[in-house]
């Protein structure tokens, strides 16, 4: 039942009686001592009053008309959560409070609502639930059932996945990618991983070619990335002996000085 202005003056006039019936005449010498008194009143005399247009009780109004229509407490305890927007990664994943968590891979690309609680984590696509992940400390939890079977070797890229990828490019990438792996944590993965996505657009002879350079100055996934776009990896290709690995045209302080940091 909806309250309206008309329920306002109703309600209020039963502050008079809390007033007069447990305020009135009584004095307390401490705040708990008001919550005790308060729930005995509550308990024992409050509940003897008498309706004034029912004309029975206040506890025998509860007991035949609203004790019948409450509902039963839930089983578990009301607990607060927090509600983000999250993006579905290309390897199924998406990114809570730096842990990652598998999504069903149809939902690759889309921006889904993420329902985080204090054990549990779900995830909705408007008001469909797609899915549930419980949080145990992990900083990576995937379900294989959220991957497509054909490219689960691809999508997961995996810290394993990313090294046998980079040792089939050359030396220099697979050096490159452990010393960054070693660092450890997830923006060093997705670093990595940004890395090799590399050899989509480029040949393994110019990636290697740019990580060789790039070892020499901060080995970094962006200065390979620059060094490929400005083609200073052509010229190492070209002036620098194949057997000469890790040479350089520049220095190091001339590449980072050149691209930033």
């Amino acid at each position: 039942m909806q309250s309206t202005a008309l329920d306002k003056p109703r309600v209020e006039r039963a502050v008079p009686y809390v007033r007069d019936s447990f305020w009135s005449g009584r004095s307390f010498d401490s705040f708990d001592e008001i919550v005790r008194e308060a729930l005995v009143w509550s308990r024992d005399t409050a509940p003897r009053r008498r309706h004034r247009v029912h004309r029975i009780s206040i506890r025998e109004l509860f007991d035949q008309h609203e004790r019948p229509a409450l509902l039963p407490l839930p089983e578990r305890p009301f607990a607060l959560v927090e509600w983000h927007e999250v993006k579905v990664h290309p390897d199924c994943h998406v990114a809570i409070d730096r842990v990652l968590y598998s999504v069903p891979w149809q939902h690759v690309g889309k921006t889904l609502q993420a329902k985080i609680g204090s054990s549990l984590v779900e995830l909705f696509d408007g008001d469909l639930l797609v899915k549930t992940h419980v949080r145990d400390g992990r900083r990576r939890i995937t379900d294989e059932a959220d991957l497509p079977p054909d490219k689960v070797a691809f999508l997961m890229r995996t810290p394993a996945w990313c090294r046998r990828r980079a040792a089939e490019i050359g030396t220099a990438t697979a050096a490159l990618v452990d010393a960054l792996l070693e660092q450890g944590g997830l923006t060093r993965l997705r670093e990595v991983q940004a890395l090799l996505r590399l050899s989509d657009k480029y040949d393994a002879e110019r990636l290697e070619a740019a990580c060789a350079l790039a070892a020499t100055a901060d080995g970094r996934m962006k200065t390979v990335r620059n060094i490929l776009e400005a083609g200073l990896d052509r010229a190492q290709l070209e002036l620098v002996p194949a057997t000469a690995a890790g040479a350089h045209l520049h220095g190091a302080a001339a590449i980072v000085g050149e691209f930033g940091r």
